[in-house]
């Protein structure tokens, strides 16, 4: 709240050229809490995700009032709006913009929000109040939302301030992600606690673009970005040139160690992290900080995860949650004060998801985080790979299973998603489809009209049969062996 006042005259964000400072960004605040103090009986808001302040304005708002933000992509199709919002309870969203989204709760857009100059207003509330809930893809056909608390957030910048990190009100984020993306809180939330600068992306052109050109214009000194995005600008690495970046995150995905070390050529003068952790842990909970000058850890080519944040504990477990001993490839379970809470309204997601364990007489609850790795003699650990059908598209979180549901549901016959693999890494989506006569063109216009965009397959293949296994499943590795022989 100091921050406000403090660096009232300095820059807070940057948003497609529209300078903002921080008295700018805390008026903005106090006149969404208006508008949130004449609703006092809701607790859950929707967020249109605009590259806008005043979708960060409204979020801050929210937080500050004691009430819960839930952010959605304006991309979304309609249907899925309006799953989110009914699962949320939520009855007012806010929107940046005028643009009247199709969805039955009340819209607000910034021309009904009255500013005026007013100081932003902190309501004290329980920090087991949820702070935000975030939607990712769902196994069953539907999307789930994970419930963050302020202990929650607390205790991710808690641990934050133990990382070496030496940061100030003169460095300058990057953001190149939605708000719906947990990634996005460290770059827009974190900064603001330092009096530092935020400078976010436009939605429209093509990202990676955007992302080299914000980086060569305005000084970034720190960035957060998934292995994929970068891989994009290999074949212009020779000439990028960037001394000013003093940390380089990357997140989301795993990050091959050799693009590691020739992104390092670019960032000569920063340090690069890989840090890890699902949207259940809060942001991240781990990090391993990369060396080109001594060998890394890596397993098949992929930069190890690192150890645990302070107040994270783990668990690499066995098919029953066994713990396995050191040097055994296992189920990364995950508990501590960033672990959040469960689902939202999902009883039976939360008893697949979480578990109770005692630890030195103490009960903990564990996430079951679906990620494989194994924990080295220096309690460093290796990320070996998932252990469902749940993949990381350019940084986002999908369940295969939720895209094969639509496309069944679209085809009336039985599908198949499969990763597309850029330089090791997902980059978009295959759909096997049993049966020749498929149509594709409808089949991807109809997936347009329920799942986002990064959900939507990037090529469809119909074959005649799906190939079995002698045990009646599907033979993924023939599919697989498909794509990549092409």
């Amino acid at each position: 709240m100091a921050n406000f006042e403090k660096f009232s005259g300095r820059t807070a964000f940057v948003i497609e050229g529209g300078h903002y400072s921080y008295a700018q960004l805390g008026q903005r605040i106090a006149a969404f809490q208006k508008t949130i103090n004449d609703k006092a009986g809701e607790q859950y808001f929707g967020v249109v995700a605009r590259n806008h302040i005043d979708t960060y304005a409204a979020i801050f708002a929210l937080w500050l009032a004691g009430k819960t933000s839930v952010p959605v992509s304006p991309a979304n199709p309609p249907s899925r709006l309006s799953e989110i919002f009914s699962m949320a309870g939520v009855q007012t969203a806010f929107d940046a913009e005028n643009d009247n989204i199709e969805t039955e709760v009340d819209v607000v857009a910034s021309l009904q929000v009255h500013f005026v100059n007013n100081k932003p207003v902190l309501v004290p509330v329980d920090s087991s109040t949820d702070l935000y809930v975030l939607f990712t893809s769902g196994s069953t056909g539907h999307p789930k939302g994970v419930c963050i608390t302020r202990a929650n957030l607390d205790a991710y910048f808690g641990a934050l301030s133990e990382q070496p990190y030496s940061l100030s009100e003169n460095d300058r984020f990057l953001d190149i992600y939605e708000p719906t993306f947990d990634a996005s809180i460290q770059c827009y939330v974190w900064p603001l606690l330092f009096g530092a600068s935020v400078y976010t992306l436009p939605p429209t052109g093509v990202t990676y673009i955007n992302m080299m050109k914000s980086l060569m214009e305005n000084d970034i000194t720190f960035l957060k970005m998934t292995p994929s995005a970068i891989s994009y600008l290999k074949p212009y690495f020779e000439r990028i040139h960037l001394p000013g970046v003093r940390y380089s995150l990357f997140g989301a995905e795993g990050l091959p160690g050799k693009l590691a070390s020739e992104w390092q050529q670019c960032v000569p003068n920063a340090q690069i992290i890989n840090v890890y952790g699902p949207t259940e842990a809060t942001v991240n909970c781990t990090s391993y900080f990369f060396d080109d000058n001594k060998r890394n850890k890596t397993h098949n080519g992929i930069l190890s995860i690192g150890k645990p944040y302070p107040g994270v504990m783990f668990l690499v477990c066995d098919t029953v949650q066994n713990e396995v001993e050191k040097g055994q490839t296992g189920e990364l379970c995950i508990a501590g004060v960033q672990v959040a809470k469960g689902y939202l309204n999902n009883d039976e997601m939360n008893r697949q998801a979480f578990f109770e364990r005692s630890i030195e007489d103490k009960q903990h609850c564990f996430y079951r985080t679906g990620d494989r790795v194994m924990e080295d003699e220096d309690g460093d650990l290796l990320f070996i790979g998932r252990a469902d059908a749940q993949v990381k598209i350019n940084g986002h979180r999908v369940e295969l299973g939720e895209v094969e549901y639509h496309a069944s549901v679209a085809t009336g016959a039985k599908a198949v998603a499969l990763p597309l693999k850029h330089d090791n890494v997902a980059a978009g989506i295959v759909i096997f489809v049993e049966g020749a006569e498929t149509d594709k063109e409808e089949l991807i216009s109809q997936m347009k009209l329920h799942v986002p965009a990064y959900m939507v397959p990037h090529k469809v293949v119909c074959l005649k049969q799906i190939p079995l296994l002698q045990t009646g499943k599907t033979d993924r590795r023939k599919l697989k062996n498909m794509i990549d022989n092409e």
